[in-house]
């Protein structure tokens, strides 16, 4: 069996490259032998099969194998007369791969090395291409592998003076060559020869002497000449013949890399005559070529950890003990110098270069070790590291070394804030591996030693405190990287992480959310490190985390819940009425990664259902127990409903976040459960009627993400479709295709390629040819009657429809016995596409007449208009213009004609060039499809058509038939060409679809690794764009050369795919857009300002990182290497800005972009040389430009052109005296030392740039605005302020006013801000704030009163400017109270009776039109105003409860008429949220108890709760949370809020009818209003609301009230008035041409009256109107519905 697995598998791999397979040849004969030994000797192809070629031999038994070496010995003896070269894998895998082969060379060693020799020669004069570099290094490595494994006989030749001694010679020779000459060979092809060298060098007998032959080729490789040493024997004459001079560096790495892996340790450790040994003597060399920043880099770090290598094992094997000890001493050059290298390779960009420097750092370790000094040593470099800035990510490898050899405690204890240090930069995503995994090596070392109680004190706070981190970042990286290894490590660290979680986050007031996450989190974590079963969980804990408002803790509990690291592990019942109850009310989350989770929990759930009930599986054993029957029974009901869940909310009416959610589930439960039809334990349940006919309704959808999911789900699961159900649907398919929206058209043509599937090749060709029919009808209706046909039959369905069809055509036969109606299809496209473009979108002929040479004309919008607007007039009615739906609905078919029209074409003619067809075919299309690009300007019509023309020149570019591959060149050169004369009339805007031929054409060359035409035409478009443009006078509607020019660089230098290549031309294409962006021509302006961008983009890559949150730069450009990479840029942009000079007057166009381009370069980190002589001192001119922007972006500038921003800034301080008396340049010099202070943390903490600051405050000549952002530098400076700094200092300006509220951490002492406002200055300067007009200045004051306890005349002037109706200072109150509302000092304030006027105010400001923010304000407040009022009242008199319900009552009319349900404005709809929420629950008991509008009230609260918008939703949900649990915890899921609330309120409320109706009557869709008619033919009106659900409120509503302790009090009597009233609304608005999902709901609500009463009138009613829903739907849920609902009745 394991002999016919490895042949079957050979099979496969020989079929992939042409081999004849074994697989059908008897396998006890001696021609499966013959067929392994051609197999082997096939030449280059051999070296694809050659992993399963091994599996095969090594599964033959001793008879075959004997039968394989008889063959094999055939094959060699063929050997000499054949090509040798091509079987030099063949000779690599007998040589090294399977040993026992190995003998049958023996024979065969010297002619092979002959003929090798010989192949060499040949070879190595020959090299022009890639694959010539790979065969010469395939035979290298054969020599070396004879070297290696012959090693007597070669003894014996070298001895003897044989042949073969010659021909290893000769190679050796060549070998030598191949290194010298570094610009011909490649790096594999040079160090396969330097292995060479060092295995052939190896067989030197003396030691003496082969270290003399080394010294030489070394001192020959660096000099030219050999060293003063001469050496005798065979090898003597070996030397590099020329001095190597430029690559010395590369030679000599390369031989020394072939000399350490293969010469002996002895040979190193020779005395030369210089004194030194050879170890010593290269180590120089070593590490000078590891200092080049070039490739060789990498090998040459590679050859010093041989060197070090060669150190280690003369330590272990104790031979030359002595020269090995005094290598490495702690303070010896050698150990030295390593080091001092490693800390500068450490962050090399080179790949694999940082793992390198840390093998040899742990050799280096490994030698201390061995002389007894590695404590020492780690010490001491441990001490280097930690010296070193938090920031450097190379650092962390040896810093894990240290713990990993010294202990963790080593580095604890001596550095207690280390990981203190590391944790903000979890926040940085690429130094996030490096810090985890220096952790997770003292968390584990930790644990080695069992030391819990420092786990406990040390190791445990920290964790906690990084997973509680405000921020996101650091949390989400700490619980991946930093938790699991905590749960692994530590016995019972589940439950002591847990509680340590919940201590922190109640002691430090830690966000709900985050604690919540942490906790959830943890127990995903402890399940899958096996720590804890379900059972052990703490099941409320997981409750509240399923209903939380947060996705993502709702997310962690689901997945605490679902998933295990066994998928064979058992579902208890918990958990499966946990997914039972939590799924449904989950399934609408707006959460892209919400959903993206919720699929994959519902893959675990379902491998876990495979696994314990699949027969295949191993876990049926476990079925053997007595309820195994049992848990059967309840993973298929699980699976049921699962199934069920999905399907049911497939409802084309339905939420699209729903609709997604349910695809995805429905497709990963098919792929996990699905093998085979026989092999499907529940297939009783799937592709049934009903649920076939919602899956195929899925095809109707109206959001076009559902349609393509549902057609690549049903083209996967086709054949287990009813054919009824595809009658029935093709029916409807036919009439779609013919409808002018476009979701209909792609709904039809989904549907037929389904038919089709199921369709035998006869009857595919009948449909296509029906299709074919009736396309060319509509297209003839289309020519005699446009009106008619876009409004009834349009063709674009009909070609959507049969390019699905035409794919559905599989084999090659079928495709090439359609290919007439092929053709015929291709000349009805074009013929329809020319009609569309010349009707609509082509513009008119140029004045000289001659339309058909007019290149790159379309028509302007404005002229559409005007031809659609004579297609629809009517002779017969006096020539009145007819409806407006008109012009769109001609303008859509004739667009989406093109779009479907060019899909169709690039389909056919990638079928033509498969099917070897004509020429003229292929050219006709192309030429179609450059003509929509070229003559239309509509931009959904010439991206499609881009999409199709990519496809096609891909197609093409790939052909073997060299006639196909001209095609896109020729039609690029005749654009290019056209280019040159444009003089169209019309401008076409962006140049429409002309840069998107050329951007398709070199895209698919790209994509074909060629680039012969992309050189050509960027030197051609670069020549285009620097023409000097001709004269516009007055119109600038004419189509310019450059423009075109400058708009086809921008799209080729966006476009990814050409990203590398186009960079070779970003510094000229760089001086053309700043040259451009001074050009007096408008569209040539507009032009070069997107080019500039596009290139821009291109240059610098990767975003900027902003450097006041986190110390390192690695993820952006520095100066120096932009400069350096594009070493013309700096002049280019120094001629722009000096024509900016002087910098007082107005700038250039090109001014801004360049200094923003600049602005994103960061600060040099090496060297300074590559920035321009004087770059530095011309941007530093433009802070006193008089342009804000210009002032702003040259500070941002010159950060990233300054290697130490200290000592500029000095500079500028030194010339501080002339910029005072000039306001903008004082301003620039701010804005750079703002800028500078949020980059640099010694400039923050410069205390000289402190008292130069202090001093500009005290200034008398100061402007307002520098004096304010003066005041704004100095307040965050974090060191404590020396009181002789004040002395003299004024508060009395107006711009410090200004910065009153914009003071951060008031309550630290050593701020600024408190130095300067403290004592009774503050009383007078807020005294004064009270009494000004300005609402800024009022505002301020008063938040600054709310954070801070002043005496009573403050209060007192508060309480005066309220009764006197202050109107600027009750503005301000109102909008501080409403986000002060439980500050102890506005309680006091409300409890006095200035509760009367602001309670007025603010309905004033509510009722009266005086802008969004009032009437949000007004409402707030006066919610503030009842929560303070209303826990008072009982105790009041009557007066005061009239004022009361007076707000009460207006409250209420507000939140009731800021609902989705109003159609109101988001602000609005937020104002409402959170006055409910700061009401709170005491002002909603009173409502409930009074019956305010009762039912209204609850109708807007289950509004909010269901809102579009997540933070709306949040506060509603945060109410209900507090009223039904009496607890916030950060607010309940809105669905989970929503059923809560609902069974508070019926289980809390006394009976109402009228509420009960205004509740039913609106959550059942009972009114009128409720309906939107359609009034467009292409587009139907959307619902306001897209996120709300009506079926599930209205399930949830029925739910609720049916259980409740309301429904149980009443009597038959209003139980049957209730019902009746239900049926008789019901009855009242159905119509037939209501939405199917109001229909739902409908029956929904007469299911929720069959449960209230059981009267026979009732019963009557009910089944009268279930029978005409039964009748008249078509819809597979309703029916299910109605059927359920007549259930029920009987």
């Amino acid at each position: 069996m394991k002999l016919n697995r490895a042949i079957n598998e050979l099979s496969r791999a020989c079929a992939k490259i042409g081999l004849e397979s074994p697989v059908k040849l008897d396998l006890t004969g001696q021609s499966l032998c013959e067929s392994i030994a051609a197999i082997l000797f096939s030449g280059r192809n051999f070296k694809s099969v050659k992993k399963p070629f091994k599996a095969v031999i090594i599964s033959l038994n001793e008879e075959h194998f004997r039968e394989l070496e008889i063959c094999i010995k055939q094959r060699l003896v063929q050997l000499p007369s054949s090509d040798i070269e091509v079987h030099c894998v063949t000779l690599s895998f007998l040589l090294e791969e399977y040993p026992r082969l190995r003998h049958l060379l023996a024979a065969y060693i010297e002619c092979l090395a002959h003929l090798l020799s010989k192949a060499l020669l040949s070879s190595y004069s020959d090299v022009r291409e890639k694959y010539d570099q790979d065969k010469l290094c395939e035979q290298l490595k054969v020599m070396v592998q004879i070297l290696q494994f012959f090693h007597d006989d070669v003894d014996r030749c070298f001895q003897e003076s044989s042949e073969m001694s010659r021909d290893l010679l000769q190679a050796s020779k060549l070998c030598i060559q191949i290194l010298s000459r570094t610009k011909v060979y490649n790096d594999a092809v040079r160090l396969m020869a330097g292995i060479y060298l060092g295995n052939i060098l190896n067989y030197c007998q003396a030691d003496h002497t082969l270290s003399q032959i080394i010294w030489n080729m070394y001192s020959n490789i660096l000099s030219g000449a050999p060293a003063n040493i001469t050496a005798s024997g065979v090898f003597s004459d070996l030397g590099f013949p020329t001095p190597c001079t430029s690559n010395s560096r590369t030679i000599l790495t390369f031989f020394l890399k072939g000399i350490f892996s293969c010469v002996r340790s002895s040979v190193f450790f020779v005395h030369l005559p210089c004194g030194d040994t050879l170890l010593h003597v290269l180590f120089d060399a070593i590490c000078e070529a590891s200092e080049l920043h070039e490739e060789i880099q990498f090998h040459s770090l590679q050859v010093l950890k041989l060197w070090w290598m060669k150190v280690q094992g003369s330590l272990k094997s104790q031979e030359h003990l002595k020269s090995g000890r005094d290598m490495v001493q702690v303070e010896d050059k050698h150990v030295k110098g390593t080091v001092q290298l490693i800390f500068r390779q450490w962050d090399s960009p080179i790949s694999g270069t940082p793992a390198l420097v840390l093998s040899i750092m742990t050799a280096i370790a490994d030698c201390m070790k061995s002389t007894g000094k590695e404590e020492t040593f780690l010490h001491d470099l441990l001490g280097k590291l930690m010296r070193l800035p938090a920031s450097i990510k190379g650092k962390y490898n040896f810093v894990s070394l240290v713990v990993a050899r010294a202990g963790a405690k080593v580095l604890l204890q001596k550095y207690p804030n280390f990981l203190c240090r590391i944790k903000p930069l979890l926040a940085v995503n690429h130094m996030c591996p490096a810090i985890s995994k220096t952790y997770r090596t003292i968390v584990a070392d930790i644990a080695a030693r069992k030391d819990v109680q420092f786990w406990e004190e040390i190791l445990l706070p920290g964790l906690v405190i990084a997973i509680l981190d405000r921020n996101l970042h650091v949390r989400s990286n700490a619980v991946l990287y930093w938790l699991p290894i905590h749960l692994k490590s530590f016995r019972d660290s589940y439950h002591k992480i847990l509680g340590k979680i919940q201590e922190d986050a109640n002691k430090h007031r830690v966000n709900a959310e985050i604690k919540y996450l942490a906790l959830m989190a943890t127990s995903k974590f402890a399940r899958r490190e096996n720590k804890l079963s379900f059972t052990d969980l703490d099941y409320n804990l997981i409750c509240t985390g399923l209903s939380h408002f947060n996705d993502a803790v709702r997310s962690e509990a689901f997945q605490v819940v679902c998933c295990y690291t066994k998928s064979s592990a058992r579902i208890s019942k918990p958990e499966m009425e946990l997914i039972k109850s939590f799924l449904p009310l989950n399934m609408n989350s707006d959460s892209v990664v919400f959903r993206q989770q919720l699929e994959y929990c519902v893959k675990c759930i379902a491998e876990r259902i495979r696994d314990g009930v699949h027969p295949n599986k191993r876990a049926k054993s476990k079925l053997e127990s007595v309820d195994d029957g049992d848990y059967a029974v309840q993973c298929g009901d699980l699976f049921k409903f699962l199934y069920k869940l999905s399907v049911g909310s497939l409802h084309p009416e339905f939420t699209y976040q729903r609709k997604k959610t349910a695809i995805d589930i429905l497709g990963t439960l098919l792929n996990t459960f699905y093998t085979n039809q026989k092999d499907f334990p529940f297939a009783q349940v799937l592709f049934e009627n009903n649920n076939a006919d919602m899956l195929l309704e899925m095809l109707l959808d109206p959001v076009p993400e559902i349609r393509t999911l549902a057609s690549a789900f049903l083209n996967k699961f086709f054949a287990f479709i009813p054919s009824s159900c595809l009658e029935r649907h093709s029916t409807v398919a036919h009439r779609l295709s013919t409808s002018p929206r476009s979701r209909d058209n792609e709904s039809a043509a989904n549907i037929l390629k389904v038919v089709a599937l199921r369709k035998n090749s006869n009857e595919r060709k009948s449909m296509l040819v029906n299709h074919l029919k009736q396309l060319q009808n509509t297209v003839e209706l289309m020519k005699n009657d446009i009106v008619t046909s876009s409004r009834q039959f349009p063709p674009h369905g009909w070609l959507l429809v049969i390019k699905e069809c035409i794919s559905s055509l599989q084999s090659d036969f079928l495709l090439q016995s359609c290919y007439p109606l092929l053709v015929q299809l291709s000349e009805t496209t074009r013929d329809l596409i020319k009609f569309s473009l010349d009707t609509v979108f082509k513009g008119d002929a140029r004045s000289d007449g001659n339309s058909d040479e007019c290149f790159g004309v379309s028509a302007d919008f404005c002229e559409m208009t005007e031809r659609i607007e004579k297609l629809t007039l009517d002779n017969s009615k006096d020539r009145e213009t007819l409806l407006t739906d008109d012009h769109e609905t001609i303008l859509a078919s004739f667009w989406l004609c093109l779009l479907r029209g060019s899909s169709l074409l690039a389909h056919l003619a990638l079928i033509i060039e498969k099917q070897a067809g004509e020429l003229h075919l292929l050219r006709s299309i192309s030429d179609t499809l450059v003509k929509i690009m070229t003559s239309c300007r509509h931009r959904g019509a010439i991206e499609g058509c881009y999409e199709a023309f990519l496809l096609v020149c891909k197609s093409l570019l790939c052909s073997k038939t060299d006639s196909y591959r001209r095609i896109p060149c020729d039609l690029i050169t005749k654009v290019c060409i056209n280019l040159e004369s444009v003089t169209g009339s019309n401008v076409t805007r962006r140049s429409a679809g002309i840069p998107l031929i050329l951007e398709a054409v070199l895209v698919a060359e790209a994509a074909h690794r060629c680039s012969e035409l992309f050189h050509v035409v960027l030197k051609s478009i670069v020549n285009l764009s620097l023409k000097v443009p001709f004269a516009v006078e007055d119109d600038e509607k004419f189509d310019i050369p450059q423009v075109h020019g400058l708009y086809i660089l921008k799209h080729l230098f966006r476009n990814s795919q050409l990203g590398s290549a186009v960079l070779t031309y970003a510094s000229s294409v760089l001086e053309i857009a700043t040259k451009s962006l001074s050009s007096p021509i408008w569209v040539v302006r507009n032009a070069a300002t997107h080019l500039f961008g596009a290139v821009t983009n291109r240059m610098l890559g990767q975003k900027h990182i902003d450097g006041s949150q986190v110390e390192s730069m690695e993820n952006s450009v520095s100066s120096c290497d932009f400069f350096c990479r594009y070493p013309t840029v700096g002049k280019i942009l120094s001629e722009e800005m000096e024509k900016s000079l002087p910098s007082s007057t107005l700038p250039q166009p090109a001014l801004h972009p360049i200094l923003c381009l600049l602005a994103k370069l960061t600060y040099c980190i090496d060297d300074e040389d590559f920035i321009p002589v004087g770059f530095v001192d011309l941007i530093t001119r433009f802070l006193s430009s008089p342009v804000y922007l210009i002032r702003s972006m040259a500070a941002k500038a010159l950060l990233g052109l300054v290697k130490s921003k200290m000592v500029f800034i000095t500079t500028l301080t030194d010339a501080l005296p002339e910029r005072i008396s000039d306001s903008n340049a004082l301003h620039g010099f701010l804005l750079i030392l703002q800028e500078a202070g949020k980059a640099d943390a010694e400039v923050s903490e410069s205390r000289s740039v402190f008292m130069t600051l202090t001093n500009l405050l005290k200034s008398k000549r100061i402007h307002p605005i520098n004096y304010s952002l003066a005041i704004q530098i100095v307040s965050k400076y974090e060191y404590v302020v020396a009181e002789d700094v004040l002395t003299g200092f004024e508060l009395s300006s107006k711009p410090l006013l200004h910065q009153i509220g914009d003071y951060e951490c008031q309550y630290q002492k050593t701020k600024l801000g408190l130095q300067l406002l403290r004592g009774t200055s503050v009383q007078h300067l807020l005294k004064k704030c009270l009494n000004q007009r300005n609402n800024a200045m009022l505002k301020a004051a008063i938040e600054w009163i709310s954070d801070h306890e002043y005496d009573n005349d403050l209060m007192q002037l508060m309480l005066d400017n309220i009764q006197v109706e202050n109107t600027s200072f009750l503005t301000s109150i109102v909008e501080v109270l409403a986000s002060h509302r439980n500050n102890p000092i506005f309680v006091r304030l409300l409890a006095k009776k200035g509760y009367y006027v602001v309670g007025e105010m603010a309905c004033d400001f509510i009722c009266r039109d005086l802008g969004l923010s009032a009437q949000c304000s007004g409402l707030k407040l006066l919610s503030v105003l009842l929560a303070a009022r209303v826990k008072l009242l009982p105790n009041q008199p009557n007066c005061e409860h009239k004022h009361f319900y007076k707000f009460l009552t207006t409250w209420i009319d507000q939140v009731i008429s800021r609902t989705s349900r109003n159609e109101v404005s988001e602000p609005l709809r937020l104002s409402a949220a959170e006055a409910i929420e700061i009401a709170g629950i005491e002002v909603f008991k009173r409502v409930t108890a009074d019956r305010i509008k009762m039912g209204d009230f609850v109708c807007a609260i289950l509004s909010l709760l269901h809102d579009e918008q997540g933070y709306i939703r949040q506060p509603a949900c945060s109410f209900v949370e507090m009223l039904v649990e009496n607890r916030q915890h950060g607010g309940l899921y809105h669905t989970s809020a929503s059923k809560k609330f609902l069974q508070h309120f019926f289980a809390t409320t006394a009976f109402d009818f009228s509420s009960l109706v205004t509740i039913f009557e609106d959550v059942f869709r009972l009114k009128k209003e409720h309906f939107v008619k359609h009034q467009s033919v292409l587009f139907e009106a959307e619902p306001f609301n897209l996120y709300e659900e009506p079926v599930m409120m209205a399930e949830m509503v029925a739910d609720a009230f049916v259980v409740s302790p309301l429904m149980n009090d009443l009597n038959e009597s209003n139980r049957d008035v209730l019902a009746s009233e239900l049926i008789v609304r019901v009855s009242e608005i159905h119509s037939e041409e209501q939405r199917r999902l109001y229909n739902l709901v409908h029956i929904k609500c007469l299911q929720l009256a069959s449960r209230i009463s059981r009267s026979n009138d009732c019963r009557k009613n009910l089944l009268k109107l279930f029978t005409f829903f039964k009748d008249t739907s078509d819809s597979p849920i309703l029916k299910a519905e109605v059927t359920a609902g007549l259930d029920s009745l009987e």
